[in-house]
């Protein structure tokens, strides 16, 4: 149980990562 929370919580992370990065990205696009 101890992995699967950690991999959630590290698959979590990424995600919004990528979530921001690519709110980002078309915000620029938008300037653009």
């Amino acid at each position: 149980n101890g992995i699967e929370k950690a991999n959630t919580e590290v698959i979590s992370n990424l995600y919004s990562l990528y979530s921001i990065n690519f709110l980002k990205s078309g915000k620029y696009l938008l300037v653009c």
